[in-house]
């Protein structure tokens, strides 16, 4: 795509040897905040979009990326993984956790069922959630989906659940 480019600016019917550097202002520590350490890109940026960050827009494609962030840390010959429902409950686990990498934390948003059944389907040996209570409890409630605009939290389900045990 580049080269195709390059071509269509040239003047037609020359020679030229060319040579072409890419180059992204402080590349390397815009790579920090992506996935990109997680999968093993080490030292640079993804050449993405405009800021080299993906954010998954659709469910499929938030699935497939948590998907290639378990492939990539089994790859990697870790055992665990470290399911989160965003940053800040990541964040929360990685403190308490800091003996593993980070390529073993993947944040699964609202995805609990599928993340699960992925991680079970890629023969983890040790699977940790970190979340928040609420988000907690409508996975317990059975909702394989949990977010807020979908789904409410039951505090009879809550109530019947904690006297019976």
């Amino acid at each position: 795509m580049i080269r195709n480019e390059i071509y269509k600016r040239l003047p037609q019917n020359k020679c030229f040897e060319i040579e072409v550097t890419i180059f992204v202002e402080n590349g390397e520590e815009i790579a920090k905040k992506t996935l990109n350490p997680r999968l093993g890109i080490i030292g640079g940026i993804s050449i993405i979009g405009t800021t080299g960050i993906v954010r998954p827009l659709s469910a499929k494609s938030y699935k497939e990326t948590i998907k290639i962030c378990l492939q990539s840390a089994k790859k990697m010959g870790y055992t665990t993984c470290v399911f989160s429902t965003g940053r800040k409950s990541e964040k929360h686990i990685q403190a308490v956790l800091t003996e593993l990498p980070e390529q073993c934390f993947i944040q699964i948003a609202d995805f609990f069922s599928f993340a699960l059944n992925e991680a079970a389907h890629q023969s983890f040996k040790q699977i940790i959630l970190s979340c928040y209570f609420g988000k907690l409890c409508k996975w317990a409630m059975g909702f394989s989906y949990t977010h807020a605009h979908t789904k409410s939290l039951d505090f009879n389900f809550l109530t019947y659940s904690t006297i019976g045990s």
